[in-house]
């Protein structure tokens, strides 16, 4: 029994709101300075998909006058996203950084197919040598919901806790008549 309570008590007090989503961001919002080339401005074109749960990056397809961007990943600890050229050798990065609390702000409440923006802060850099090739200029990345997050129902922990007081009262009540 005691287990019991201790189990019914953990689902209600740790049960909150589910923020998890699946979204697809639009580059074409960073405007970039190309600072290697010299030629004034690219926007780097193409999309790429970000699973707001695990904090991965599920697909990608984004080009730049420098290069074509094939994987990514997501580091939590600096809260950016890392696009690569190729997944054995990633000469140049794509790295854009995003404040992951603005995000899920952004897409709570939001439904499948709705857009939102956010700050992005680009840069594109060779990693083997360092030389910057783009800096932002106009960092806005423009996101769609592709799953909507799954809020929890309020009366979830209300239910939980009904029942363990019926199991408590008829546990109870068949130790009395025995």
């Amino acid at each position: 029994m005691k287990k019991f309570l201790q189990v019914l008590a953990l689902a209600v007090f740790t049960s909150g709101t589910g923020n998890a989503a699946i979204v697809e961001f639009d580059t074409e919002g960073l405007l970039m300075d190309d600072v290697f080339g010299g030629t004034g401005f690219y926007t780097p074109t193409g999309t790429f998909v970000f699973d707001t749960d695990t904090l991965s990056v599920l697909s990608v397809d984004v080009s730049t006058p420098n290069a074509y961007y094939e994987t990514g990943s997501y580091d939590d600890t600096f809260e950016a996203f890392g696009l690569f050229t190729s997944p054995a050798t990633p000469d140049l990065i794509l790295d854009i950084t995003i404040d992951f609390a603005e995000l899920v702000t952004e897409i709570s409440g939001l439904g499948v197919g709705e857009i939102f923006f956010i700050g992005g802060d680009p840069i594109e850099f060779d990693n083997t040598d360092g030389t910057i090739y783009g800096t932002p200029v106009d960092p806005i990345l423009t996101g769609t919901v592709l799953t909507a997050a799954v809020p929890l129902p309020a009366s979830l922990p209300l239910l939980l806790t009904g029942l363990g007081g019926l199991s408590l009262v008829l546990r109870r009540r068949k130790a009395d008549s025995h």
